[in-house]
């Protein structure tokens, strides 16, 4: 079985483009967080003791560092062996191979391509948060339709409203 994926060049990470896009590939991110190590391949689950992935071959490189270090500009093609197809690389490929090739110079004029990605860390909305004679007040609130005693009396929520430290015999 022969697959080749065409259309990775929209995602950030060239794992992220793969998942889903080949039957039989499981992708597996271990982490969301940025410049964590990057996701591992298996072909049509897992064949073998130890090491489970899918041996990367990158321009006739074996290779298991993973395919997120790679630009997905920079590739030409992707191509993902399975079963008998996958023999010529040995016991390695167990799992399944995942070829991968680069571009290449070429004559000619050259070509400069811009892109940019940005992303912006910021919150969606701000929470208006409750001051300190606010929050006592909800407390007791829950506490009395808990059927319990109030945490809060009253000279310690108006010692908040005032802005004064309250008592800590409470």
């Amino acid at each position: 079985a022969l697959d080749t994926v065409t259309d990775w060049r929209q995602s950030v990470t060239v794992s992220n483009a793969l998942s889903g896009k080949v039957p039989g590939l499981f992708v597996s991110q271990r982490s969301s967080r940025p410049g964590a190590d990057g996701a591992s391949f298996s072909v049509r689950g897992i064949s073998t003791y130890r090491d489970n992935s899918a041996l990367i071959v990158v321009d006739g490189v074996a290779n298991r560092d993973g395919l997120d270090r790679i630009d997905p500009n920079d590739i030409e093609s992707i191509t993902v062996l399975k079963d008998a197809s996958a023999a010529i690389y040995g016991a390695q490929s167990a799992n399944g191979v995942i070829l991968v090739t680069t571009k290449r110079g070429t004559t000619g004029k050259p070509k400069i391509s811009y892109s940019f990605n940005r992303g912006f860390v910021s919150p969606v909305r701000l929470l208006k948060m409750a001051d300190a004679a606010t929050y006592a007040r909800k407390v007791n609130d829950l506490a009395l339709q808990a059927g319990q005693t109030l945490p809060f009396s009253d000279q310690v929520i108006a010692d908040y409203e005032s802005g004064k430290l309250p008592s800590t015999d409470w």
